[in-house]
C-alpha cells in the first residue's frame, strides 16, 4: 500500500510508498504530394509489406486508392500495373501479377517452420533456465526465526535470512518506496503499481540488493546497488476494470548480481499447490498503522518479517466482494493484527516447500478502501505468482 496522496486513494490504495505488423489506410490529407492536375504519389500498405504506387485520378486522391485511379507499384517484390480498387483501404489489383498459390503456400509453410523453430528454441532455453534456477534458488545460509508478530509493530528479521529481498530506493524522495524480489542474476519481480507514477520512473530508482538496513545513509558491506534498465509491466494491469488485477512487473538490472550468502534468488513456483506449513512476508514498510498526519517514526530501517496463513479463496472474495480476481489471494488473520503495509508493496509472500523458499505472492494491496492495514476482515491481498510464470519466462527470454 502507498503513502497516501491526494489522488483519492487509488494511488495510495496499495502497499507502496506514496506518492508486427500493422496496416493503415491513408486519408486524402496524408502524403498529399500531388499538383493541381491530380498527379501525385503516395505510399500504400499491403498485408505483407510496404509497397509504393503512383496514381492519377480526377478527384485528386493522389494515392491510386480510387476505383478510377490507375497505378503501378510493387507488392512483395512483384510489379503490378492495373486499375486500383478501394477495398478496406488497400490498393487491390484487378489483374493477378501476384505470387501464385504455390508461392503463398510455401510462404505459409516457411512461417510455420520459423514459428516452430522459435518455439523449440524457447522450450530449450526454458528447460535450461529452470535447471540453473533450481540449483541456487530458495536457499539461504541464515535460517529465519519466527514469533507471532507483524510487520506493523513487528519483528526484525535476522540479517541475511531473506537474501532475495530488494529495496527500491527512490533517489528523489530519498527513501525506499517499494520492494522487489530477486529471481535470477539480472531479473527481479515487483508489483506493477510500484511504477505507476511519474516520480517512480526507473531512472529515479536504485535497486539495493543484499542489504539489511534500508535507510539512505546506511553502509552495508553486503549491499550491491543497481540501476534498472527495463520495466516490463503486465499488459493486463491497465486493461482490467478491477484495480490491481495483474499487479506484477519484471525489472531488468543493468548488470548481473554476484551471488553470495547475502544475495540469492527465490524460487519461482512450478505448480499451483501451496504448502502452507510456513509462509512469511518481509519488507521495510510501515510497522505502525497509518495516520492522517506524517509519522516518520512509523518506518523501520531494518528488514521486518512475520508469518501469515493463506486464507481460502472463498473467504478472501467474501471479504472483498468484486475487488478480488483469480489472479489474487488473501493472507493474514480474520481478526486482523498481522499484515503488510505501505512501503511493503512488491515484496514477497514466500512459503517453505521441500526445504526451499518459493515465491507464491507479491504484496499488492489491502483494505476496503485500499488504505487500511491489519484490520479485522480486511486481510492483505497478493498477486498470485504461479499464474504469471509463463509470462515471466517468455519476457526474460525475449529481453535477454
Amino acid at each position: 500500500m502507498d503513502v497516501y496522496t491526494d489522488m483519492s486513494q487509488i494511488i495510495c490504495q496499495t502497499k507502496s510508498i506514496p506518492y508486427i505488423a500493422y496496416c493503415k489506410r491513408h486519408s486524402s490529407k496524408e502524403h498529399n504530394f500531388g499538383n493541381g492536375n491530380g498527379h501525385g504519389y503516395g505510399h500504400g500498405h499491403s498485408h505483407t509489406q510496404f509497397g509504393q504506387g503512383q496514381g492519377h485520378n480526377q478527384n485528386q486522391d493522389n494515392k491510386g486508392h480510387n476505383s478510377n485511379g490507375h497505378g503501378h507499384g510493387h507488392i512483395n517484390g512483384h510489379k503490378v500495373s492495373n486499375l486500383g480498387h478501394l477495398l478496406n483501404g488497400y490498393n487491390v489489383p484487378l489483374n493477378h501479377n501476384l505470387p501464385n498459390h504455390q508461392t503463398t503456400k510455401q510462404s505459409i509453410t516457411t512461417e510455420r517452420h520459423l514459428h516452430q523453430q522459435n518455439t523449440n528454441h524457447f522450450e530449450s532455453w526454458k528447460s535450461n533456465w529452470w535447471n540453473a534456477h533450481s540449483e541456487i534458488c530458495g536457499k539461504q545460509e541464515v535460517e529465519p526465526r519466527f514469533s507471532l508478530s507483524r510487520i506493523i509493530g513487528g519483528r526484525e528479521a535476522i540479517k541475511g535470512s531473506w537474501p532475495w529481498m530488494i529495496s527500491l530506493f527512490n533517489n528523489l524522495l530519498r527513501q525506499p518506496t517499494c520492494a522487489a524480489v530477486l529471481i535470477s542474476e539480472q531479473w527481479a519481480l515487483t508489483a506493477g503499481h510500484c511504477f505507476s507514477r511519474m516520480f517512480d520512473n526507473e531512472t529515479f530508482i536504485t535497486a539495493r540488493v543484499g542489504l539489511h538496513n534500508a535507510s539512505a545513509f546506511a553502509e552495508d558491506p553486503n549491499e550491491q546497488a543497481f540501476k534498472i534498465i527495463k520495466v516490463i509491466k503486465h499488459q493486463g494491469i491497465e486493461a482490467s476494470t478491477v484495480p490491481f488485477n495483474n499487479d506484477i512487473a519484471l525489472l531488468k538490472l543493468d548488470r548481473t548480481v554476484t551471488y553470495n550468502s547475502a544475495v540469492r534468488p527465490v524460487c519461482l513456483p512450478d505448480n499451483a499447490n501451496i504448502d502452507q506449513t510456513v509462509c512469511a512476508i518481509s519488507g521495510w514498510g510501515r510497522y505502525k498503522e497509518p495516520k492522517k498526519t506524517p509519522d516518520p517514526d512509523a518506518w523501520p530501517q531494518m528488514l521486518q518479517q512475520t508469518r501469515v496463513p493463506i486464507l481460502p479463496q472463498e473467504i478472501c472474495m467474501s471479504n472483498y466482494k468484486n475487488k478480488v480476481t483469480d489472479n489474487m489471494f488473501c493472507a493474514g488473520y480474520e481478526q486482523g493484527g498481522v499484515d503488510a503495509c505501505q512501503g511493503d508493496s512488491g515484496g514477497p509472500l514466500q512459503c517453505q516447500e521441500d526445504g526451499r523458499w518459493c515465491l507464491r505472492g507479491i504484496i499488492s494491496w489491502g483494505g476496503i478502501t485500499y488504505t487500511e492495514c491489519a484490520q479485522p476482515l480486511q486481510p492483505g491481498v497478493y498477486t498470485k505468482v504461479y499464474n504469471y510464470v509463463d509470462w515471466i519466462l517468455q519476457n526474460i527470454f525475449e529481453n535477454t
